[in-house]
C-alpha cells in the first residue's frame, strides 16, 4: 500500500525515497502514462530527462520491485493507494470509512524538488480534491449526529470539517451547513463562519432557523423603494414554454431562499438554460419578491470582460459618470434595492466572477440568477444542473413526454399539417431519446417536418447531426445548428482540455476514473475542469459520460489527428482487453455480481476493444476475451446475442486466409457452449466438430472444453456412456494441465454415474468436484455441485438430505445473482417439497423456478420445471392439471430432443392414465419409457414397478402391440400429444 494521506511512504518498504514515491504515487492515481511525458514533469529542467528517469526506475525496482511496470514507452503503477480508497468510498457512501482514511494533507511535508509548473498544480489541486470530500463526509456525519440527538458530536464533526487541513475554502452551501451543526452547540467557531459568510455575502440563518435547521425560503423581507432608473425588463419570445416545470419552481425556491444569492443554471449548449431562466424570473416578478426589478443582461455580444459592468449598467438603464470605478457605482445605485439580475450566456466571462462578489458584497438585498455552459466556482455560488428533456432512467409515457410536447409545438407551428398520432409518437420519442432530450435539437428537427414526415427526419438524424440546423436563420448563430453549438463550447476550452475531451470520445459509454486517465490522459483536475463546462456528466456507479451528440462531434476532432486517434484506439482497446482478462477468475468467485455489473456498465467499451482486436489481428487477445465474454453471456442469459457476437467475428475470421485457425476454432467451440444453453443440439454438434477440427493439437483448454460439450450432447439425447466417455478423455486432458475446468469435469462424471444408476461412484465423483472448487473459490461450480448432489439423494430416497444440501446451493446461487442455477435449486427443491406432501411451498418454488426459466429463453430449462410442477399436482390427485402440465413440459422439450425431460413427462401421462383406468395407454407409454436408451437410474425403476402393476391386471391383448423401432414409435407418440393435446390417447392409433 502506497500511503499518501498525511506523508508519503511505502508500507513495507525499507527504501523511502520522496521523488521515487512521488512518481509511483502520480501513476497510481493517474494511471499509465508515457515516459515523455514523465520526462517534462519530473526532470524538466534535466540535461537527459530520459536517464533521469530509467535511474529512477531503477532504484525504485531494486526497493519496491513489484509496484510499476515498464513496457516499452509507457510505465503504469501496481499499487493501491489511501487515497483511491478513499475515492471509492466518498463514491459508494461511505463517510466514515473516508474520515477514518484521512491522516492527513495528500503529500503533506513534501518539499518539491524543482517541480515543474503542471506537477505542482497537480499536487496542490488533488490536495483540494481528496480534502474537499472528506470535508463533505464530516458533514454528512454531523448531520446524522445531529438527527440522532448528538449535538457534541454533531459539533466535533463540524469544527473538524471547518478546520480540516488542505481543504479550499467551503462553498456557500458548505458554511450554511456548518453553522447549522456549530450554532446549536455554543461553539467558539459558529461567529468565526458567521464572520466568513458575511465577509463573502453568504447569507446564514438566524439563530432561531439555526435550531431547528429548516430555511424558510417563502419568507421575503420587507419592501425597499426603487429606484425610478430601474425597471423590470425581460426578453419576449415568439413561441411557447414548454416542459421544465419543475425546474423553474426550484429556481423561485432558490431565489426567495435568503441562503442563496447567486444561483447558476449551468448546461450544454442549446438546453433552454436562457428560456428556463426567464420564465423563472418573469414568474418572481409577477410575485411582487422583487419590487426593485427584474432584469436579464443578455452578455452574449459582450466580447470584451472588461465591459460586463457597462452591459449590465445599460440594461439598467444607469448612467455611469466621473472617476469612480464603474463597479462601485454600479453597487452604490444598486445598494438599497431588491433586485433580481439575470446575466445570460456567462459562459466566455468567467475570469470577472470576482466582481460579481464585489457586487453582492455591496447589495444586500441583490440576487444573480445566472445562466452559463460552465461553473463560476466561487464560494457564493449555487449551481442548477440542467439536462435534456428526457433524462436516463426516467419514462417515457407517450404524449405527455415533455420532449414530445415540444416537438409536437414547434412542428405545428412551421406547419399545421403535422398531427402527433400513434404511428408517430414511437419515431418522435425515438428522436427525443435520440438527442438525449435537448429542446434546441428537438426544435430544429421539429422544423423539417414540413417538407419530411417525421420517420425521414429521423433517418436522416441518425446519419449526421449536421441535418440539425436552423433553416430559416431566426435564432442566434451559436444555436444555428448543433455543431455551432459544440464549436462555441470548444473554443472557450484550453489546448489541454481539447486535447483531453477528443481523447475521450473513444469511450463508447461512461467511463471511470482509472480508463480516462490512462486511456485519454485525463488528471482528476482536467475532468473536473470537463464537469464544470458542462462536457462531462456524473452518472451512476462513480462513471463520467456526456451528451451523446457531443461524442460524435469530439470524435470528429480527434479523427483529424489520425496518428493519436490510432494511439487512443489502441490503448483504449488494450485496456478493456486487460479488464476482459482480470475478470476471469472473480466471474467465478464472491464478487460475480459486482463483476457482471461492471462488465455490463463497460460492454460498449468491450465491444470496440474486441473489434479492433478482431480487425488487427490481435488474436491472444481475441482468444483470452472470448473466454471471459461467452461466461459474461450464460451468466447473463444472453444466450443467442452471445452467439451473434462471437459468431459475427467467427464468419470474418473464417473468410480471412491468414486468420489464425486456433482462434476460430476456440470462437466456433464458445458458440457451441452457447448454443447448448439453448437446447440447440444440431447446431451445437456441428460447431464442436468444426471448433476441434481447427484447434487440433495447438490448444488444450479449447480441447477441454469441446470434449466437454460432447459429452453434454450426448447426454441430453440420453446416451449416458458415450457422454461419460467424452468427459473422462477431457478429465484425464484437464488433470494433465492442471486445468480448473477438472473441477466441472468431475461433476458432469457424476451425472453420467448418477444416470447409469452408479449412485456410489457418482457421490464419489461429486465429492471431489465439491473439494476442488470450494478449494479454488469457484462459486459458480460449488453451486452446481450442490445441485447434482441434492439431485442425486433425491434418486436415492434421502430427501431430507437433498433439501439441506438443495437449500446451502440456492443460498450460494443467490449470492452468485446466477439465474441458471437459482432455477435448477428452485426446481429440485419444488421436486423435494412435493414428494414429501409440503405442496404449498413446492408450487411457490416451481412457480418462481418458471419464472426465471422463461426469462433466460431457456426452453428445455422451463420443460423441466413444467415437468416438475406437474408431479406436484399429481402428488395432489389434480389429474387433469398434471396431464396438461406434462403436454406443455413435452412440447417445450421436443424442439432440443430433450429425452430426460420427455420420458419423464410419458411416465408421468402414463399415472394419470392408470389413475384414470385406462390401462391400456399407460402400459403402452411405459413400455416406450423402459425401451429407450436415456431411461435409466430412479426413472427406469418407477416405470418398471408401475408396468409390472398394470400387466397383471390387464389382458395382453389389451396392452398395446411391440414394435422394434422404439425411437420412431416414440416420435411418433410425442408428436401426436403435442399435434392433439385435448385428445387422450390419440397416439395409440
Amino acid at each position: 500500500m502506497l500511503c499518501t494521506l498525511g506523508g508519503l511512504r511505502l508500507q513495507d518498504s525499507p527504501r523511502q525515497q520522496p521523488k521515487l514515491l512521488l512518481l509511483l504515487a502520480y501513476l497510481s492515481l493517474e494511471g499509465p502514462k508515457e515516459r515523455a511525458h514523465l520526462h517534462h514533469l519530473f526532470w524538466p529542467n534535466a540535461a537527459d530527462a530520459a536517464n533521469s528517469l530509467r535511474v529512477a526506475l531503477r532504484r525504485l525496482r531494486a526497493g519496491a520491485p513489484d509496484t510499476f511496470t515498464a513496457q516499452g514507452a509507457r510505465v503504469a503503477a501496481c499499487v493501491p493507494t489511501d487515497a483511491h480508497e478513499l475515492l471509492a468510498a466518498s463514491e459508494a457512501g461511505q463517510p466514515e470509512r473516508v474520515v477514518e482514511l484521512y491522516r492527513g494533507r495528500f503529500l503533506e511535508g513534501l518539499d518539491l524538488e524543482d517541480p515543474s509548473a503542471e506537477l505542482e498544480e497537480w499536487v496542490y489541486r488533488t490536495r483540494e480534491v481528496l480534502a474537499a470530500r472528506v470535508r463533505v463526509a464530516l458533514l454528512a456525519l454531523g448531520e446524522a449526529a445531529a438527527s440522532r440527538g448528538q449535538g457534541g458530536l454533531a459539533v466535533r464533526h463540524a469544527e473538524t470539517a471547518y478546520l480540516l487541513p488542505g481543504a479550499p475554502e467551503p462553498e456557500a452551501e458548505e458554511l450554511r451547513r456548518l453553522y447549522l451543526l456549530l450554532r446549536p452547540g455554543h461553539s467558539p467557531y459558529a461567529a468565526e463562519v458567521r464572520r466568513e459568510a458575511e465577509r463573502y455575502g453568504v447569507a446564514l440563518p438566524q439563530p432561531e432557523e439555526a435550531r431547528r435547521a429548516v430555511p424558510r425560503p417563502e419568507t421575503v423581507p420587507s419592501p425597499l423603494p426603487a429606484l425610478p432608473p430601474v425597471r423590470s425588463q425581460l426578453p419576449t419570445f415568439g413561441t411557447s414554454f414548454v416542459g421544465r416545470e419543475d425546474e423553474v419552481r426550484e429556481i423561485e425556491r432558490l431565489m426567495l431562499d435568503p441562503a442563496c444569492r447567486l444561483l447558476t443554471v449551468v448546461g450544454l449548449g442549446g438546453m433552454g438554460k436562457t428560456r428556463l431562466a426567464v420564465q423563472a424570473a418573469g414568474t418572481l416578478r409577477e410575485s411582487g419578491a422583487f419590487p426593485g426589478g427584474v432584469i436579464c443582461v443578455n452578455l452574449a455580444p459582450v466580447t470584451n470582460p472588461a465591459n460586463l459592468i457597462s452591459a449590465v449598467a445599460e440594461a439598467l438603464g444607469l448612467s455611469l459618470q466621473g472617476p469612480e470605478e464603474p463597479f462601485r457605482q454600479v453597487a452604490r445605485l444598486l445598494a438599497p434595492l431588491r433586485l433580481l439580475l439575470v446575466l445570460d450566456n456567462f459562459e466566455h466571462l468567467v475570469g470577472m466572477t470576482g466582481g460579481l462578489v464585489t457586487l453582492l458584497e455591496a447589495c444586500p438585498h441583490l440576487k444573480l440568477l445566472v445562466t452559463s455552459r460552465e461553473r463560476l466556482n466561487v464560494q457564493e455560488e449555487w449551481v442548477l444542473p440542467l439536462e435534456g428533456l428526457c433524462p436516463t432512467g426516467r419514462p417515457a409515457p407517450g404524449e405527455d413526454h415533455p420532449g414530445v410536447q415540444l416537438f409536437t409545438v414547434r412542428a405545428r407551428r412551421g406547419g399545421l399539417r403535422f398531427t402527433l398520432t400513434p404511428q408517430t409518437l414511437p419515431d418522435v420519442l425515438e428522436l427525443c431519446r435520440l438527442v438525449h432530450g435537448s429542446p434546441l435539437a428537438i426544435e430544429l428537427a421539429a422544423t423539417w417536418t414540413r417538407v419530411l414526415p417525421v420517420g425521414e427526419v429521423l433517418a436522416e438524424l441518425r446519419r449526421s447531426l449536421d441535418f440539425l440546423v436552423d433553416v430559416g436563420g431566426r435564432g442566434p448563430a451559436r444555436h444555428a445548428s448543433l455543431r455551432a453549438v459544440f464549436e462555441h463550447s470548444w473554443r472557450l476550452l484550453g489546448e489541454r482540455e481539447q486535447g483531453v475531451l477528443a481523447r475521450l470520445s473513444v469511450f463508447r459509454s461512461p467511463f471511470r476514473r482509472e480508463a480516462a486517465a490512462e486511456v485519454a490522459g485525463a488528471s482528476l483536475p482536467l475532468l473536473a475542469a470537463l464537469m464544470d463546462k458542462s462536457l462531462l456528466l456524473a452518472v451512476p456507479g462513480g462513471r463520467y459520460g456526456r451528451h451523446p451528440l457531443l461524442y460524435d462531434y469530439t470524435a470528429e476532432k480527434l479523427a483529424e489527428r489520425p496518428a493519436e486517434q490510432a494511439e487512443v484506439q489502441e490503448a483504449h482497446a488494450r485496456y478493456f482487453l486487460r479488464l476482459l482478462a482480470g475478470s476471469e477468475g472473480t466471474l467465478a468467485g464472491p464478487g460475480q455480481r459486482a463483476a457482471l455489473r461492471d462488465l455490463e456498465a463497460d460492454f460498449e467499451n468491450l465491444r470496440a476493444a474486441w473489434d479492433w482486436a478482431a480487425a488487427g489481428g490481435e488474436f491472444t487477445a481475441l482468444r483470452g476475451a472470448a473466454r471471459v465474454l461467452q461466461v459474461f453471456f450464460a451468466r447473463t442469459g444472453r444466450y443467442r446475442e452471445g452467439i451473434e457476437f462471437l459468431g459475427q467475428t467467427a464468419a470474418h475470421l473464417g473468410a480471412d486466409p491468414a486468420a489464425d485457425p486456433v482462434t476460430l476454432g476456440e470462437l466456433l467451440i464458445h458458440q457451441a457452449e452457447l448454443a447448448l444453453s439453448l437446447g440447440a443440439l444440431p447446431e451445437a454438434g456441428t460447431l464442436v466438430e468444426r471448433g476441434l477440427h481447427l484447434v487440433g493439437d495447438a490448444s488444450g483448454w479449447a480441447t477441454v472444453a469441446g470434449l466437454r460439450a460432447l459429452g453434454v450432447i450426448e447426454r441430453r439425447r440420453g446416451r449416458y456412456a458415450e457422454a461419460r466417455g467424452y468427459w473422462e478423455r477431457a478429465l484425464e486432458l484437464a488433470e494433465a494441465a492442471h486445468d480448473p475446468a477438472a473441477a466441472h469435469l468431475w461433476n458432469l462424471r457424476g451425472i453420467a454415474e448418477q444416470w447409469l444408476g452408479h449412485h456410489k461412484e457418482a457421490e464419489h465423483c461429486y465429492e471431489r468436484a465439491l473439494h476442488l472448487s470450494r478449494e479454488r473459490g469457484h462459486l459458480t461450480e460449488t453451486a452446481r455441485v450442490l445441485n447434482n448432489l441434492g439431485g442425486l439423494l433425491i434418486f436415492c430416497g434421502r430427501l431430507e438430505e437433498a433439501r439441506a444440501v438443495l437449500e446451502q446451493g440456492l443460498e450460494t446461487a443467490r449470492e452468485l445473482v446466477s439465474p441458471l442455477e437459482i432455477t435448477h435449486f428452485l426446481n429440485n427443491l419444488a421436486f423435494v417439497a412435493g414428494r414429501l406432501g409440503h405442496y404449498r411451498p413446492a408450487e411457490d418454488y416451481a412457480g418462481e423456478a418458471l419464472a426465471l426459466a422463461r426469462s433466460t429463453d431457456r426452453r428445455p430449462l422451463e420443460a423441466d420445471v413444467l415437468e416438475t410442477l406437474g408431479r406436484i399436482k399429481l402428488g395432489q390427485g389434480q389429474l387433469a392439471e398434471a396431464h396438461a402440465l406434462f403436454v406443455r413440459s413435452l412440447s417445450a422439450a421436443w424442439p432440443a430432443r430433450e429425452w430426460p425431460v420427455m420420458l419423464h413427462d410419458l411416465e408421468g401421462m402414463a399415472e394419470v392414465s392408470a389413475r384414470q383406468h385406462e390401462e391400456a395407454q399407460a402400459i403402452f407409454l411405459l413400455r416406450l419409457v423402459i425401451r429407450h436408451p436415456a431411461a435409466s437410474g430412479w426413472l427406469a425403476t418407477q416405470a418398471r414397478e408401475a408396468l409390472a402393476q398394470l400387466v397383471t391386471s390387464v389382458p395382453e391383448a389389451q396392452a398395446g402391440t411391440e414394435e422394434d423401432n422404439v425411437e420412431k414409435q416414440l416420435l411418433t407418440a410425442v408428436q401426436e400429444i403435442i399435434s392433439r393435446p385435448e385428445e387422450r390417447g390419440a397416439f395409440l392409433h
